[in-house]
């Protein structure tokens, strides 16, 4: 259940807010854990992402992405180094703050992305569910790629 990188071309949700153009240049790191229906569009692919696994309740956004089916199967299938993710975070998504060493399982994480801003001051957003329908968004005091190489190294 890692998570992989991809270029976003189409989020559709129906939850509120938008949430294609907020991350830097369409770049998320989404988990493999939440993809539904995955299908090839040429090299790219397109599938449907649940950001709520565990509630049925939730209804899964329709995503479009620049990786090919090949490669999200791959990431899929690949074992990660610890079921945790430890990670400094910000309390109240606030880098005024100290942030605080939290671990947080990897299956839980639904998606990672960074502002322009965040992308310029090395820090990132991550959206995980403690437990069914409890959506938790915090700021990670680390760049994107270091969460994703934390995946499969010590950092």
């Amino acid at each position: 259940m890692p998570l992989f990188p991809a270029y976003i071309s189409t989020w559709n949700t129906k939850k509120p807010g938008k949430r294609i153009g907020i991350a830097y240049g369409d770049y998320y790191l989404l988990n493999t854990n939440r993809v539904i229906e995955l299908r090839a569009d040429g090299d790219a692919s397109k599938f449907y992402f649940a950001n709520d696994p565990d509630d049925a309740r939730d209804s899964p956004d329709y995503i479009e992405c620049d990786i090919s089916v090949a490669i999200i199967t791959q990431y899929a299938d690949t074992a990660l180094l610890s079921k945790f993710a430890t990670l400094d975070i910000y309390p109240e998504l606030n880098t005024d703050g100290t942030p605080v060493e939290t671990q947080i399982e990897w299956a839980n994480i639904a998606y990672v992305f960074a502002t322009a801003r965040e992308y310029e001051d090395g820090i990132c957003h991550m959206v995980y569910y403690r437990k069914a329908w409890e959506r938790v968004e915090v700021l990670v005091d680390t760049n994107i790629l270091a969460v994703f190489m934390s995946q499969f190294m010590e950092i």
